[in-house]
């Protein structure tokens, strides 16, 4: 560790990461729990090794290497603070560049072995894993539905009676439009502001679940504060993507989801976390492209919007009648040919952000 950080920092760090990572790999780190934060003595090196993985991104010759890179850049946080590591390991591994967990070369041994039966609680570890993580919202939400589960075969299973398979008119539709987004790729992409993609990473939910990637709001919170010249390599970073500038493996560990199934009484429901830099880059799209939303309308836009609808509604209990409705299976019956028709004379950036996000559907479950 070098004694003088401001010389230490100025020199990107030698690439002594040998390890080939691909979409496997990426999927398969999936079971390897980081930590949410960096111990607050290795946070200067974490803001160093950072910039230095995404410096290797950006000036990578090819794409197919900007994609390699990306792909250990996602997979920073697994391979660098994994649990169950000291402090002072975790310091030397990012001081030096050399990762402590290697993905390849065998199965990836879990940090947290969630088949381990002791006398606690069934879910004490997982609420004391999350109040580490300074994700209280989610610990109080397990203690108040301490609840049997069902088993992790029982949830796949019903997971995937949930997919929904391409109609024919999609299929046709997707063909038609082959051309106009080539078309699409072609054209400049509108630069994002850094002020805003900076705005857009503040604005991210802390208490968030996790992509299959262990990246969490305050890791690249810590970063950009301990240099600050990282949220312009982020914003480039962003607008590479935008420009189709990544390899088609490292996109397709970008747009990849964790699909989680939320019990909702006799129901699972399917929710899809998404990757935190795709969050951010479509939050800060939002940001630029200021779209118009009904006042009474709080899911776009509004922080805790949940929270505020309850009080409004509150607020107009005394004097006006309430009805509640809710809409089955709302989200399957929205067609992606119809908002791609209806993006068509839309904003640049909105359009490329729709079809790097949600152009083409997933190639594993």
């Amino acid at each position: 560790v070098a004694d003088d950080y401001d010389v230490f920092k100025s020199v990107v760090l030698e690439d002594v990461d040998d390890e080939k990572l691909g979409v496997d790999e990426y999927i398969k780190a999936r079971r390897i729990k980081s930590r949410g934060r960096v111990p607050p003595t290795a946070t200067s090196y974490w803001a160093h090794l950072v910039k230095s993985s995404l410096q290797r991104i950006l000036n990578a010759p090819s794409k197919s290497e900007k994609g390699s890179h990306f792909i250990k850049f996602l997979l920073l946080p697994q391979r660098y603070l994994p649990l169950g590591r000291s402090t002072a390991r975790i310091l030397s591994a990012i001081a030096s560049g050399a990762p402590t967990v290697m993905i390849t070369g065998g199965p990836v041994t879990p940090t947290r072995n969630d088949a381990v039966q002791d006398k606690r609680a069934p879910f004490e570890k997982e609420v004391t894993r999350l109040a580490n993580d300074r994700k209280i919202r989610s610990a109080l939400r397990i203690i108040m539905n301490d609840t049997p589960t069902r088993s992790p075969q029982e949830v796949l299973d019903a997971l995937r009676s949930k997919i929904l398979t391409k109609t024919p008119e999609d299929i046709a539709y997707e063909a038609t439009q082959e051309e106009g987004v080539r078309a699409l790729k072609k054209l400049a992409t509108p630069t994002l502001p850094p002020k805003l993609v900076w705005k857009a990473i503040t604005k991210q939910n802390r208490q968030a679940a996790n992509c299959i990637d262990g990246w969490t709001t305050e890791l690249v919170t810590q970063a950009c504060l301990a240099d600050f010249s990282i949220v312009d390599d982020i914003t480039s970073l962003l607008t590479l993507v935008l420009r189709d500038g990544i390899s088609d493996e490292g996109m397709a560990c970008l747009t990849a989801g964790r699909l989680v199934g939320i019990e909702s009484g006799t129901k699972i429901r399917p929710i899809t976390v998404s990757n935190l830099f795709m969050r951010i880059l479509g939050t800060a799209i939002m940001l630029v492209a200021k779209p118009t939303t009904s006042k009474t309308q709080f899911a776009i836009g509004v922080k805790n919007g949940t929270v505020v609808v309850a009080h409004a509604v509150r607020g107009a209990v005394d004097k006006d009648a309430i009805i509640k409705v809710d809409l089955q299976n709302a989200f399957h019956e929205a067609k992606r040919h119809a908002i791609r028709d209806l993006l068509r004379n839309d904003d640049t950036l909105m359009r490329r952000y729709f079809e790097v996000m949600y152009g083409s559907p997933y190639s594993k479950l």
